[in-house]
Order: C-alpha cells, then structure tokens, then sequence
C-alpha cells in the first residue's frame, strides 16, 4: 500500500476551463442509476442518489478495513495533470476519516488519499500525489475509479460526492517516473512537490505529468513545462519536450538534466562539481532585466551541474555567490528564448525568494500572469491565522490589548490600502510587493496577539546531528533562547550509526572531524539553558555503512516482507538486534550529561514487517502454536490478531527496558518518544502501542506527530489523542513546520500552538529546526505564544 499524502491536498476551488473532463457529475435521478455505475463491495453499504450528489455511506463500528464503490470507465488521462473532487463532510463531524481516490489500469492502480475538512470542499490531486499498486498499464488505460474509505468507525456515516474533473494546467511539471526505484526518485518526487507547492501558493495553476504523459503527446496545449529533476527521462520524453520547444513551448530546468534539453536550450554540459567548502554555493545573485526578478535568493546548495551557453540568445543572468561573496566560476541561472536553466535543485531555503524567483521566470514567458497573482496576494492580506478578513483579524487584535500588535495591524492595513492603489494604476509587481508585506505584517499582527503560556514544554526536533546548517551548537541554542523555547531533541543515532564516540554503533566519519556531537550540544545546551533529549531513530538502517549492513542481512537479523523481500530494518524479535538498540541508548544515558532519551522509529515500517524466520520461530514458541501455513496464517489468516500482539510486545520490550535502565541510570531522566499520530490505527499497522507506554509509566511524556496544514485537523489529532491518554502523562504535541509537502507559516504556527493549548496538551514540539524556523518562525512565537 503506498503512503498516505494527506498533506497534498490542496482546498480550493479550481476553475474548468475548457481543456478539463468532466469524468463524474454525481448527478443521478435515481437511487437505482447511481447504484447501476457505482457498485459496492466489501460488505460496504449501497449509494444514495440526490439532488446534490451522490451519498456515499460509511461502515460503522469497524475497527479496521473500509468502506469501497467502483465504477467501471473507459479512459485515456494521459494528458491531464491533477484531479478535482467536490467532496461534502457533515458540519458535525467530529473526525474525519481518510478516503482514497483510485484510477485502476491493467493490473495495478494510481491511488491518492486525503483527507477533507468539513463543510464543502474541492480536494485537488495532483498525478504526483498517486502512488502505484500492482503494475498499471498507464493512465492512458484507465478502466475503473474506485472510491474508498479508511476506519470509519468515527461519528461521520456518510460524505457526499459533487463532482470529478480532469484537469490540464498552463504550466506542468514533469516527474521523472524513470527514476522510481532507484536512488533519485526521493528526490525527484520531492522536487516535484515542492516545485508544485510554490506555485499554488501564488496563485500558478499547474500539475504534474509522468514521464510517459510527456511522451505519448501530453505536452500540447502547455504553455511552460518544468523539469525540477529529471535525470532518467526517457529518450521518448526528451524527444516530446525538444519538440514542445520548438513549436514555441518554454522549459525550465534544474541540476539534473539530459543533454538533449540542455542542447535545445542553448548550453552544453561540462561536468558536475561538489561543494569544495562549506557555503561556496550559499546564494545567487541575478543579473538580469527580467520583471520582479530577485536581486538574490539564499540557496546553500552541496553541488551543482556546470554548463556554458554555446548559442548567442543564451545569457548567464544568475551567479553563484559564496557565504563570504565570492563569486564560483559556473554559472548558476542561464535564460534563453526556449527557457531557462538552474545549475542545482530547489533547496529548502528562502522559499519566499525562490516563488519570486518562479513568479518573475514565468512572467517573462506568460503575460497576464503578474496581475492574476497580484490579485490573489491581495486577497489574502486579511487571510491570518483563523481569520477569513481583515475585519476579522482586526477585532482579535484589538482586543489582545498589546500596543505592538496594534501597531502591526496599523502599518499592514497602511499597506494594504497602497497595493490597492497600485494595482488600479495597472503596477501589478508593485501591488504584489505591497501586499506581501502588508500581509507578513497582519501576521506579526496576529502572532503579537496570542497569549503565552509559561511552564510549558516549547521544543524543536533537529534531524541534522550537527545542528543547521553554517551554525555552530552555541549559536543554535543562543538561538532558541531568544526565541522563548527551551528543548532541543537531536537526532544523534540511528539503527546503525552514531554522531557521537560510541562503542556499539557504527561512527560517523564526520565525528572525527567535527568532533563529537552529543557533547557540543550537551555543553552549549548547558550554557544557554536548554534542555537535551538526544534522539534516536530505531531499528532503520538506511544510513548505515555498507559493511555493516551486509553483515546485518548476512546474520539474518534484518526484517523480511511475507514474499521475503529484504527491508533495511533491524528485527525487533531477534535478540542481539534488541540488545544493540537497547545498549546505544543507554551508553548515551551513562555517558552524556543529557535531560531526557527520545524514541523514533520505534515501530514497524509497517504491515510488511517483519516475517523472518526468526519471527516464525519465535512466535512459534511464544504463543504455543504451530503454523500450518506461514506466513499467510499471520497475515490475513486464522493467527493475524495473534500475530500482532507479537508485534507490539516486540517493540514494547525495549520501550520497556530502555526506560528502567535509564531511571535507574539517571532517576531524573526523560525518556519519550515520537508517535503516530493515529491512534488507535498504530497499534496495529505499525506496532506502536504508545498510549498503553504512557499508562504503564514506560514514557514521561509522548509526541505525536500531528503533521497537517489543517488547524482543524490538527484539533481533531490532538483532541482525539488527549482522550485516549487521559492524561496518564503529558503530551508534548508535534507540530510539522518544514516538510516536504507544504511549509507552515509563522502565523499557521501560532494558530496551531493554540490549538493544542486548548485541547489540553503540555507543549508542542516543532519539527525541524532548521534556518527557516530559527530566522521566522521563532522569533515571531516571541511576540506572543513564547513571549514569557
């Protein structure tokens, strides 16, 4: 089953134009017409036809499963680039379940899964939000749809469906579908979506198309094609992108692209060159005439693709430029009349001055384009935290009382009123800069407004061992300091690898030349006040040496699917594996002046694990049976509950251990752990049983992982989650500011901090500190939710 992409849903209202398919109206005159397309299964309940749609109604009272109609179609999606679902939720409903949209095709399927607030709602998938099941002959053979939806054993029985369009963008993206299975698709995919991301945010209609949309003739009709990292297109695709730029079509292009586009674009290729030093590629500097092009971007790239333009319209308009100014040799952003290119990928960074950047690059190609963002930048001026308005937002302000914000609000509708101004004298740039601002100043506004609340736990998980990136461990925490926070939870050690002078673990190389670092941080976590939970990340051996990984599968300690598939993942069942994840936690806890030791990971990949024949053995003997039929009598078969008691007492073992040893270790120790957010779901799909560690007294605290730009998701997380722990312990709920799906904004930040005050939890955990965080997220929680 491929992941949930919960997060790549996007709630707007998207305009047919006349390129879209409608592919579904939901508009049947009968209960019977409805039924006769859409076909229930899976013991699910029939459909409803009504004057508004069609209702779909959900299973009750089912722990797990789900509920699931199909229709039978006939369709060629190959040249449509996302999907437009009119969902209605009961107003009332208190949690939603998931529900997953399913294109079948030969003999697999596409599937995306969202998850819609309540109310109604347009729910906009992206091809990249589809993952893959069994093996699909393309989406230009679709034969079925199938809608599904997941534990619904909540308070909502039914949702209702309005419509279902197929949609082709202006602008595409093209994922390089090529590079699944292979060591680029995280990044291809991850390249996709951000790129993605920043143009729904200003307003760009675009989509994604796969590798073999853009060869079967997709590309007709697009107006700009971008390839934000495309190194294993197919020759069929590049053939179709070389023809798209010659009938006119624009392409732009990053880091990883074939020689064929860079030919069409004017450049040759000369080779590619890494980083030689820390922050020799920290920004770019652009030299161009191009409208509201920025004068610079922060990049921090680790290397990049050289070229040299070799056709007289192929200019060098951006430089790269070192953290001490210097100018590198090769150029970072080459422009011609086909397209432009960028010598690395979108990084993380300054993602405000990189949707510039793609404002600007798109504009010089798409007149029109300015003013329509000009508007919508308008528009959401007022659009803070929960406020719809400005009125709105206006009020809450006032009355908080606090001179500060009142002065924001005062400046941002000062403003608000000059982009209003300039867009009426037709300056679009100038209207989109000022209103930019006038809304980055309601949200200092609105951030300034909310209380704090002191003797709570403000933390922030860092995924980097040394730190963020051109600080040091002192300037970090000085860092957080100031920004009224007061834990740091670092990952330190993985399931075979350590940042720190370990004796059970392998070492990083980069210990020797950093130095060791639990220790700088334990030292400058000492002197600026901060509290340390060094993190580890269990059981995963994606990071681990190569040695010590064929070692791992050699002495058959690392997990197998039912087919017997490798997974990189220690074995929670095999005895020397639960004493090396037990044994480098605990050197951490006697060796390290330390607050507290953090689980993650501590879990199962999920239902896929682990099915050795260590597992077969020992579940053998720990339950007294003997399988007839392994593994099937424990994955769908007669022993599965049984099965999955085995899972979770695996991992609570260690849980278990871990946690005595370093009580007894260090009686003032922390020890918590990073958890899914669904619970009860987890304790099965994964193993991980956290409220029961909670209520035995395992954990001092927990931290879910309620990851969603949805605030009202996030209340209904963490409403559920403080139920079911009853506040046997606190909860510290986690907050996701920077992933790769969306990037919370700081006013977004704030209004979920005060959500989970509400409901009763003991602190928020933000994940991860990084630049972003530390430079605007931090510093404006310290106008008001951090303030004290």
């Amino acid at each position: 089953m491929f992941s949930w992409l919960i997060s790549a849903v996007v709630a707007i209202v998207v305009p047919s134009s006349g390129n879209d398919l409608a592919i579904d109206s939901f508009r049947y005159g009968t209960d019977v017409e409805a039924r006769m397309e859409w076909k229930a299964s899976e013991g699910s309940p029939e459909v409803m036809a009504t004057n508004r749609g069609v209702r779909f109604l959900l299973k009750k009272e089912i722990a797990e499963g789900r509920s699931v109609w199909d229709r039978k179609v006939s369709l060629d999606l190959s040249t449509f680039d996302k999907f437009a679902l009119k969902v209605v939720v009961d107003e009332k409903a208190q949690l939603v379940p998931g529900f997953t949209l399913y294109f079948s095709s030969g003999d697999g399927w596409y599937g995306a899964s969202f998850r819609p607030e309540r109310g109604a709602s347009t729910i906009v998938l992206s091809k990249s939000d589809f993952g893959i099941e069994g093996k699909p002959d393309g989406w230009a053979k679709v034969s079925g749809i199938r809608f599904a939806s997941w534990n619904a054993n909540t308070a909502l029985p039914e949702v209702m469906l309005q419509g279902l369009i197929a949609k082709q963008s202006d602008v595409a993206i093209l994922l390089d579908t090529n590079a699944r299975n292979t060591d680029e698709w995280n990044t291809c995919e991850g390249q996709t979506k951000l790129t993605g991301e920043m143009l729904t945010r200003l307003g760009i209609d675009n989509g994604v198309l796969a590798d073999e949309d853009a060869a079967s003739g997709a590309l007709a009709g697009r107006k700009v094609v971008i390839l934000p990292h495309n190194p294993r297109m197919s020759l069929a695709a590049q053939e179709s992108i070389a023809k798209f730029m010659r009938s006119g079509g624009k392409v732009f292009a990053f880091y990883g692209v074939p020689n064929r586009i860079l030919q069409e674009l004017g450049l040759e290729y000369v080779g590619y060159q890494a980083a030689q030093y820390s922050g020799q590629f920290a920004k770019i500097a652009f030299s161009s005439q191009i409208e509201g092009l920025p004068q610079s971007i922060v990049q921090n790239s680790w290397n990049i693709t050289c070229v040299k333009p070799v056709s007289q319209n192929a200019k060098v308009i951006g430089k790269w430029i070192d953290s001490a100014g210097k100018e590198a040799k090769w150029p970072a952003v080459v422009a011609s009349d086909t397209g432009l290119f960028m010598a690395h990928v979108l990084t993380g960074d300054d993602q405000p001055g990189k949707q510039r950047m793609l404002l600007a690059f798109l504009g010089k190609y798409m007149p029109g384009l300015w003013p329509n963002s000009a508007k919508k930048a308008l528009a959401e001026v007022g659009q803070v935290g929960e406020f719809a308005t400005l009125a709105q937002l206006e009020t809450y302000v006032k009355a908080s009382a606090k001179p500060v914000a009142d002065n924001f609000l005062r400046q941002g509708i000062e403003l608000d009123s000059l982009a209003k101004k300039a867009l009426a004298e037709g300056k679009a740039v100038q209207c989109f800069d000022l209103a930019t601002k006038a809304r980055s100043l309601m949200a200092d506004a609105y951030c300034a407004s909310v209380p704090s609340r002191p003797g709570e736990t403000r933390a922030a998980w860092c995924h980097a061992a040394n730190g963020v990136q051109g600080m040091t461990w002192d300037a970090v925490l000085k860092a957080m300091k100031e920004g009224g926070m007061n834990a740091v939870f670092p990952n330190m050690l993985w399931g075979g690898l350590a940042y720190y002078k370990s004796a059970t673990l392998p070492v990083d190389p980069s210990v020797a030349r950093d130095g060791d670092q639990i220790a700088l941080c334990s030292a400058a976590a000492r002197k600026h006040g901060i509290k340390l939970h060094v993190w580890k990340v269990n059981w995963n051996l994606s990071n681990a040496p190569k040695d010590f990984l064929s070692k791992m599968r050699q002495d058959k300690r690392t997990q197998k699917t039912p087919d017997g598939t490798d997974i990189d993942w220690l074995c929670p069942s095999n005895p020397l594996n639960f004493e090396l994840e037990r044994d480098s936690m605990l050197e951490v806890v006697r060796n390290y002046d330390i607050d507290g030791i953090h689980f993650d990971y501590i879990r199962y990949p999920d239902f896929t694990g682990c099915y050795c024949e260590g597992c077969h053995a020992k579940f053998e003997k720990q339950f007294g049976v003997k399988i007839a039929s392994w593994p099937a009598d424990v994955v769908s078969g007669p022993l599965k509950e049984k099965y999955l008691a085995f899972r979770r007492s695996n991992i609570t073992k260690l849980v278990k251990a871990v946690s005595e040893e370093a009580h007894r270790i260090k009686p003032k120790i922390q020890v918590s752990a990073a958890v899914f957010s669904s619970w009860p779901d987890c304790r099965n799909s994964v193993g991980q049983d956290w409220v029961s560690w909670l209520q035995q007294g395992y954990l001092d605290f927990a931290c879910p992982m309620n990851y969603t730009p949805s605030a009202w998701e996030y209340q209904m997380m963490v409403r559920n989650q403080i139920g079911a722990v009853k506040k046997a312990k606190p909860l510290v709920s986690g907050l996701g500011v920077t992933l790769g799906n969306w990037t919370l904004k700081p006013d977004q930040v704030a209004r979920q901090i005060g959500v989970l005050r509400k409901e009763g939890a003991d602190g928020f955990i933000l994940f991860n500190l990084d630049e972003y965080v530390i430079r605007e997220i931090m510093p404006k929680l310290k106008l008001g939710a951090t303030a004290k």
